[in-house]
């Protein structure tokens, strides 16, 4: 085995025993608050409601978005549908999409993805949280920049209700991805929390989104990890040297 080979393999022995961290950037459902829901969905496939937050210079990517839904104890069929969005002015621009993320699983086991972009939800009664993640991976958004998480979808079967799920009375957010502002119930700003009747937004200051923005899987290795490596690059260069060394004659 050459010597380019043996620290190759060195390398890939190392980037496999590192440990996956994941950070939660921005979270607003951190108690037991109420819930309620804005609009339900309708045939149209939109968005309905809109959540401010701000990356930091962390260098930290957008790994996955949970999000609240709500329906009525009874069953429905929709397509979800989140997004993330440039700001406009502390407006979410819908004419600027960084990135329409896909459902991938959710919080709650009985949950039937039909593919296409389609799950039916059973009767719940309450608000459940769906999980979406950009294609491709983790995104890297810009560093020090507002963006905004849209949510909604289109009803497209059952005898429920669907809608996104927002906290009310206290909602409080939190994470490094924070929402203008670290948020309690005396200084929600009309900036964080929109809503879209299809035509224009209205400010909802009372209100958060029920969404959890974790970030993308990052390499954290743990000191006898890089022994382990170290390890095996010397036992490797010592058995090219070995190999290199010319037959003694007796």
């Amino acid at each position: 085995m050459s010597m380019k080979r043996i620290l190759a393999l060195a390398a890939l022995l190392s980037g496999l025993v590192q440990s996956q961290a994941v950070t939660v950037l921005y979270d607003t459902d951190t108690g037991s608050h109420s819930h309620g829901i804005y609009d339900t969905f309708g045939a149209t496939h939109r968005i309905y409601d809109t959540q401010s937050f701000v990356t930091d210079n962390s260098g930290l990517t957008l790994g996955s978005v949970s999000v609240g839904y709500f329906n009525n104890n009874f069953s429905v069929t929709f397509s979800p549908l989140v997004q993330i969005l440039a700001d406009n002015s502390n407006s979410p621009n819908l004419s600027s999409v960084v990135a329409t993320l896909s459902y991938s699983s959710s919080t709650t086991g009985s949950i039937v993805d039909n593919g296409g972009g389609s799950i039916t939800a059973p009767a719940i009664n309450g608000d459940f949280r769906l999980i979406f993640s950009a294609s491709g991976g983790a995104l890297a958004l810009s560093p020090n920049t507002k963006y905004w998480i849209a949510a909604g979808g289109s009803k497209t079967g059952g005898d429920g209700i669907a809608a996104v799920g927002y906290r009310d009375f206290d909602a409080t957010a939190s994470g490094a991805w924070y929402a203008d502002q670290p948020l309690s119930n005396s200084d929600i700003t009309s900036s964080s929390h929109r809503t879209y009747n299809g035509s224009s937004f209205s400010a909802n200051p009372s209100v958060l989104m029920q969404v959890e923005i974790s970030s993308g899987l990052s390499a954290v290795p743990e000191p006898g990890e890089y022994a382990a490596a170290f390890g095996l690059g010397l036992a490797g260069f010592a058995a090219w040297r070995r190999r290199r060394q010319p037959l003694s004659v007796a």
